[in-house]
């Protein structure tokens, strides 16, 4: 029985084996872990848009639709989700779009100003335009420029298209369009009843309830030689009159007056939402105002009906819009925007933007609500499409940015849940923040070669330094909001922060250090490091009052209570008059620092504090992959060490498992970029940072402009191991006496290709066998070696372990470590002895008796029949027989013999012993 399990276990090995190598038929995931690049700020989707200038928006009344004219691109584009994106639109014969608007109840519905006084439309969201022709009632004098354009909500299966500026001669009009009437034409307003001439037409707006009251206003102008006007008019397209005449009593209101008016650059209106032109009650309007050459004048006011307010003024004002509770506005001469929550108080107040919190540097800007948010599009330097989720208060560039990047330096929290990024446009910086999407949440003018760290435990606390000055700038939301702009003392060459509020600046050009408490409103005294030679390069904090600095010459100092007091490790690194980068267990005795330098080709080396009296190797080899390269950024993360190594033209990440016993003669695995030529991942003062969670690695490629990143997926756990079983049995061979081949097989941990694998007598593998360590390259999902059972012995039991090859491609942890035995060989059992047959008996057999036969005698009578002679006739002579073929013989002689072999073989089988 024990023999045909054997057997049978002999079969499964051989078919363990074809599962093996129909296992690596089928590879899965092929492919490496590998340095990616991340998502930044692009042209993809608008969010960059070089040399762009946002002239004129659009909004949909669920905030989501919004259209933007570009006049310096120049350009027409669409949003449909709030801003965030935009596509580009083309119009057929229009070169220049200027201004824009859109159908309060119908998003599909808009209407574009191009080339000062040409007219498009389209009611399918811009899939297809029509053009008005020129604007002019039949037989009228033709627009000469068009200042403002609006569409009013639906009356009837109509919707009316109003545009304002100047005819032909110089004189202010209206013109609107009924779209969606039998025979739409254009009609001019200005030879209506009770219109008051001038020279301008500036803003035009319908009532948000025109479908009841018919009623349209607007902002006019007369500019002559004598006393000069702005005025405010009302329209009933009802009655086709103007002002008074249309019984709007005391129409037209005057809202500024005097002699030497220099004409109005731009007007804006914002109707209240219940405006109702029947209701004098109702009708709110604010009005806003940039008169040329600076006028006083200019600024926000407010009608009640007639009565007038002037909320600011002495600031150029573009647009203004209210929501029915908040009023914005946007200057029309600067980067400023302006707001208030009391719009409709006795005495409202106005307040302007913060600087910091303006979402570019120049101007005009236009304002519009989206919805709960404020949308605004900027004019000018860094302009842009902002948004505004604080009623104003401040801003945040989304999209439509006028900036080509080049980035600087980068901070992200430590689960990877915010990112920020400096970059400049040659001349400005810019700080970008990523939550779920990038917005810009600071711009400086004239700043270049920033700093930017935050909290480890508050990633809304964001600091950026001005690298060789005082300055600094500082938030607790995230940038978002509100920024304080904070003077260090001293020249900041790099910044460590240890929390919230508590942060410290290694002084540039010096070996000192600058503590601040409170968020950098005041800083201490700056404390010597005790560097041998040079000066700080960088700066890190470990924890509560625990700080590291690395100098510009190969030395090391450390502080453990907080910039008080620095110890000094008087030996260089490497002998290397380079910048140091360092990282540190911790800062107590027994604690390890760990540190390298720039300088190509060198060390990795360990310092145990307490004990060490010179810095110990702790790489085989130096930090070279396909060419020497220098360090650039060190961290530890969970027991691993990490190194950003860089040529200048390509760079690599190094990795230990075993940074506290590695000694000279330790194989780091390393894995270099291969996306493009020349990645070097070189940032300074600190190149590489790393976040939980995945095991994240980031660090920035300054020369092409990238933020790259490496998840670690090998540095936790080894492979999952799968057969045999923890302890199994192997059996024996009985004819070979080794055991039968051993297939030992695991699960292949992320995107790994190459495996070690070890045999040993031992659970520690300090006896490994000689021919039990190897290596196996797959990328099946089940990996699978075949150990031959020569390598094994009967009795004896054996260990086990896998793990990521160096080159497969970053060493993993070993496995668990799992155990088989061999079986014992079985007992042998005695001689079978087979006695000979015995001699087969002999029978005998008596003759039979003699037989006597006497036959009796027999006498016949004479016969006495005479018989005729016969006669005999001969039969013809027969055919002659045809000869047998030679084919048949020879089939003759085969069937024999075969019926021979049958015979044979059947006496055979039926043979029984005796």
């Amino acid at each position: 029985m024990k023999k045909k399990i054997h057997k049978i276990w002999g079969v499964g090995v051989v078919l363990v084996l074809v599962a093996s190598l129909l296992f690596a038929a089928a590879p899965v995931s092929a492919g490496t872990l590998s340095w990616s690049s991340e998502s930044i700020p692009s042209d993809t989707g608008k969010v960059l848009a070089s040399g762009s200038d946002v002239s004129d928006l659009a909004v949909s009344a669920d905030g989501q639709t919004i259209w933007a004219t570009d006049t310096a691109t120049p350009g027409l584009y669409k949003s449909t989700d709030g801003g965030a994106t935009w596509s580009a639109k083309t119009i057929s014969g229009a070169t220049t779009p200027q201004l824009v608007a859109i159908a309060p109840d119908d998003p599909d519905i808009v209407a574009v100003v191009a080339d000062n006084y040409e007219v498009y439309v389209t009611t399918n969201g811009g899939t297809s335009w029509g053009s008005l022709g020129t604007v002019a009632e039949s037989g009228g004098a033709s627009a000469t420029n068009l200042y403002d354009i609006t569409i009013s909500q639906d009356d009837s299966g109509t919707h009316y298209i109003a545009v304002v500026g100047i005819e032909t001669g110089g004189l202010a009009n209206v013109w609107y369009w009924n779209l969606g009437a039998a025979a739409p034409v254009w009609k001019e307003a200005n030879d209506l009843t009770g219109f008051t001439g001038g020279t301008s037409a500036r803003a035009v707006a319908f009532s948000p309830n025109f479908a009841s009251d018919k009623v349209m206003v607007i902002v006019s102008e007369n500019d002559t030689a004598g006393t000069d006007y702005i005025y405010f008019q009302i329209l009933s397209l009802s009655t086709k009159q103007w002002n008074s005449s249309a019984g709007f009593t005391s129409y037209p209101v005057t809202m500024v007056s005097g002699t030497g008016l220099n004409g109005l650059t731009s007007a804006s209106i914002s109707l209240s939402p219940d405006y109702l032109g029947s209701d004098d009650s109702t009708r709110i309007a604010f009005v806003g105002l940039d008169i040329a050459g600076g006028d006083t004048n200019s600024g926000i006011y407010r009608l009640k009906d007639t009565s007038q307010k002037a909320l600011k003024t002495g600031v150029a004002v573009k647009s203004v819009a209210y929501d029915g509770t908040n009023l914005v506005a946007g200057s029309g001469d600067s980067n400023a925007t302006y707001y208030s929550s009391d719009p409709l108080a006795s005495s409202p107040s106005v307040s302007t933007t913060s600087s910091l919190k303006r979402a570019g540097l120049g101007g005009p800007v236009v304002v519009a609500w989206a919805g709960s948010d404020v949308v605004a599009g900027y004019s000018g330097d860094d302009s842009c499409f902002a948004i505004s989720r604080d009623n104003g208060k401040s801003f945040n560039g989304l999209s439509l940015v006028d900036a080509s990047l080049t980035v600087e330096d980068f901070a992200i929290s430590a689960d990877a849940g915010t990112i920020y990024l400096g970059t400049n446009d040659g001349a400005d910086f810019s700080l970008w923040r990523k939550a779920s999407s990038w917005e810009r949440v600071l711009v400086l003018d004239g700043k270049t070669g920033m700093i930017v760290r935050m909290a480890p435990d508050d990633p809304n606390s964001v600091y950026v330094a001005d690298q060789g000055t005082t300055s600094m700038w500082y938030s607790n939301a995230g940038g978002d909001t509100k920024w304080f702009q904070r003077s260090s003392g001293y020249n900041i060459q790099d910044v460590a922060v240890e929390s919230a509020d508590v942060l410290y600046i290694g002084v540039s050009g010096a070996a000192t250090v600058s503590k601040s408490t409170n968020a950098g409103f005041t800083w201490g005294s700056a404390k010597s490091t005790g560097l041998v030679l040079g000066n700080v390069h960088m700066i890190k904090s470990l924890g509560e009052d625990k700080l590291i600095v690395g100098g510009t010459t190969g030395y090391v100092a450390y502080s453990t209570d907080g910039n008080s007091s620095w110890t000094k490790i008087k030996k260089q690194v490497n002998s290397s008059s380079n910048p140091v980068q360092v990282t540190a267990s911790g800062l107590a005795d027994g604690d390890f620092i760990y540190a390298g330098t720039s300088g190509t080709g060198e060390n990795i080396v360990r310092w145990e504090i307490g004990s060490s009296t010179s810095w110990s190797d702790i790489i085989n080899g130096t930090l070279t992959a396909t060419t020497a390269m220098g360090l650039y950024g060190l961290e530890l993360y969970n027991g691993v060490l990490y190194a950003l190594a860089s040529d200048g033209t390509d760079s690599a990440i190094f990795r230990t498992l075993s940074p506290s016993t590695a000694t000279s003669s330790t194989t780091w695995s390393y894995k270099e970029t291969t996306l493009a030529d020349n990645v070097a991942l070189n940032d300074t003062p600190q190149g590489l940072f790393i976040t939980s969670g995945s095991t994240k690695l980031w660090a920035l490629d300054t020369g092409n402009n990238k933020l790259y990143s490496f998840t670690d997926t090998l540095a936790e756990a080894g492979p999952t191991l799968s057969a045999p079983a923890d302890g199994a049995i192997i059996p024996v061979n009985t004819v070979s006496g080794s055991a039968y081949s051993v297939s030992i097989t695991w699960e292949r941990p992320s995107k790994a290709t190459k495996y070690d694998y070890q045999f040993a007598l031992d659970s520690d593998f300090d006896e490994k066998l000689s021919i039990g360590t190897g290596q196996v390259s797959s990328t099946s999902s089940t990996v699978a070696y075949v150990a031959p059972g020569s390598n094994f012995m009967p009795g004896t039991t054996y260990y086990w372990r896998v793990r990521v090859a160096s080159d497969g491609p970053l060493y993993s942890p070993w496995s668990e470590v799992r155990s088989f035995t061999v079986e014992d060989l079985p007992e042998p059992q005695p001689p079978v002895t087979i006695e000979p047959a015995p001699p087969a008996p002999v029978i005998e057999v008596p003759p039979p008796p003699p037989i006597t036969l006497q036959p009796p005698e027999i006498t016949l009578p004479e016969p006495t029949i005479t018989l005729p002679q016969p006669t005999i006739q001969l039969p013809p002579a027969p055919a002659p027989v045809a000869p047998v073929p030679d084919w048949a013989i020879y089939a003759i002689i085969i069937i024999g013999a075969v019926l021979v072999i049958a015979v044979i073989v059947l006496i055979v089988r039926t043979r029984r012993p005796v």
